[in-house]
């Protein structure tokens, strides 16, 4: 039980220096006994959640770009925000498969994997955030727009914590 606890307070500790602590520990705590402590395990943990959370976004936005009542401006929106999100879904994918080559801090192309990382997961963000931008102003179906946003915004949240973790 101690090295449980030990393991939950690291991923607990780690998850202070991200912008969403609470989601983080939510997202995080279920693979604590997997990171230990390991901060390569823990971003790579933080991207999976990120990733998990992008497929589901964009499989979400396809169903709803198919839905034919759709407005115009609402269908040009989803389907903004649905390309933004495969974008942002792909920029994630390579995150993860990078950070394999986060193994030594001393290695001369150590940074430059990091540095690829943070700037994939930055232009996720980016992403993520300008495709609620679409939705904002009158003329949408507030269901809509609300379930989309929510979607979204927990998206941006466990990129951010991702950002934040590699950093």
């Amino acid at each position: 039980a101690g090295a449980a606890a030990a393991d939950v307070a690291f991923v607990e500790d780690a998850c202070r220096s991200t912008l969403y602590p609470s989601i983080c520990n939510r997202s995080l705590s279920r693979y604590a006994s997997a990171i230990k402590h390991s901060r390569r395990r823990l971003i790579g943990a933080a991207i999976g959640v990120s990733l998990e959370r992008s497929r589901s976004v964009k499989a979400f936005l396809g169903r709803l770009a198919g839905v034919p009542n759709l407005r115009p401006r609402e269908c040009a929106a989803v389907r903004d925000c649905l390309e933004m999100a495969a974008g942002g879904s792909d920029l994630i994918g390579k995150s993860m498969r990078e950070i394999r080559f986060l193994w030594d801090p001393r290695s001369p192309e150590f940074e430059f994997h990091v540095s690829n990382v943070l700037t994939w997961l930055s232009a996720a963000l980016t992403d993520e955030t300008t495709c609620l931008d679409g939705f904002s102003g009158r003329g949408f179906n507030a269901t809509l727009a609300s379930m989309i946003r929510v979607r979204v915004t927990k998206l941006a949240k466990v990129t951010s914590n991702a950002l934040a973790l590699c950093n």
